[in-house]
């Protein structure tokens, strides 16, 4: 590992500007991960345009930002760059404020094969006086494949750590909208009216990044008996947990735009029935839903299937799926490693 003390500070400090280290590490990176307090428009102009370039080579991105002090319309800016799928944002009452200043950029998607990481953390925010002109101090540390594989792998489980966090919400138009006219981003700003936006759903239970098996309760609308044969996994779900997924790095586009991953060995169980098919993971990018298509699941499952469980596990281009029924004997087991889906009464998890 190695490591660099930068700025900006004056000249004085003798320190590089934090903004022009940032840059040129971005121009290299296939991978970024941020978490700051917050955004304001001038760093847009510092680092949007490599941000673009990152995704338009199909980069990775994940942007998580606190809204106290956050500009809305510097939200709206690098949602539009990095697209809303891409972002998150954070508030919690009585929490403490959320105070962190992480870059992660990394030379591959997938942090189990990059063999070169950077981490930027200090006091600089997504601003550009954090980025260019404050008295700012931030520590760059470099770490390479193989010498410093172990802390390449404590930075990824720690990254994930911080996007299960209680109060991460998907970023979305309607809810910069509704902060803007609860007065979330005016200086005099109250925290008692925002619960209702950034309910304390998810727990402190560590996800095992190591988990083998995906569960998750059905609703009416998963695997419907008419339209689309879609099962909708929560996006919080596959961002805690994306190396089970294999996203992005295993999904390609598709002949309709989407990105998808396709199992062309499916094996569907529910109780004795088994049937041998195929399936597909693909994300709808302009909703931010992941889905699970599988047609040949409504040949098991009941007309009604409120509340049954499926379970999904993964092995290359095969994957296993079965489906529970609240009266079968191991049920409870599964239901219990699940965890609240913010305003749905679907739950999800790993073991």
């Amino acid at each position: 590992m190695e490591y660099e003390i930068i700025g900006p500070a004056p000249t004085s400090v003798r320190l590089q500007p934090f903004g022009q280290v940032l840059d040129g590490v971005l121009i290299q990176a296939k991978y970024v991960s941020l978490a700051v307090a917050y955004l304001h428009y001038g760093a847009i102009d510092i680092i949007g345009r490599h941000l673009s370039q990152i995704l338009q080579q199909d980069g990775q991105a994940d942007v998580v930002i606190g809204i106290r002090n956050s500009s809305s319309r510097a939200l709206r800016s690098l949602a539009a760059i990095i697209g809303v799928s891409n972002m998150s944002l954070y508030w919690q009452r009585g929490q403490g404020n959320f105070h962190p200043k992480l870059y992660l950029l990394a030379n591959n998607t997938n942090l189990d094969t990059a063999t070169q990481l950077d981490v930027f953390v200090g006091s600089s925010n997504l601003t550009g006086a954090g980025l260019k002109h404050n008295l700012e101090i931030n520590v760059h540390l470099k770490f390479n494949r193989p010498s410093d594989s172990n802390q390449i792998t404590e930075w990824k489980n720690r990254w994930a750590r911080i996007r299960n966090l209680p109060g991460i919400r998907p970023y979305s138009e309607q809810l910069i909208s509704n902060l803007e006219r609860r007065g979330a981003f005016r200086q005099s700003q109250t925290e008692a009216n925002l619960d209702d936006l950034f309910p304390a759903s998810a727990t402190t239970t560590e996800i095992d990044l190591n988990s083998t098996t995906y569960v998750q309760t059905l609703q009416p609308n998963d695997f419907p008996n008419s339209g689309e044969s879609d099962a909708i996994i929560p996006r919080a779900a596959r961002k805690a947990n994306v190396d089970f997924w294999g996203w992005p790095d295993l999904f390609l586009r598709s002949p309709g735009g989407h990105r998808q991953r396709v199992f062309s060995n499916t094996l569907l169980r529910y109780r004795s029935r088994e049937v041998s098919t195929s399936s597909r993971l693909y994300e709808v990018e302009s909703v931010a839903n992941f889905r699970l298509s599988c047609s040949a699941a409504r040949s098991l499952l009941p007309s009604r299937h409120d509340n049954y469980l499926f379970t999904m596990q993964i092995e290359g281009n095969s994957c296993t799926i079965r489906f529970l029924s609240p009266s079968d004997s191991d049920y409870s087991d599964y239901y219990a490693s699940t965890r609240p889906l913010s305003n749905s009464p679907k739950r999800w998890g790993y073991i």
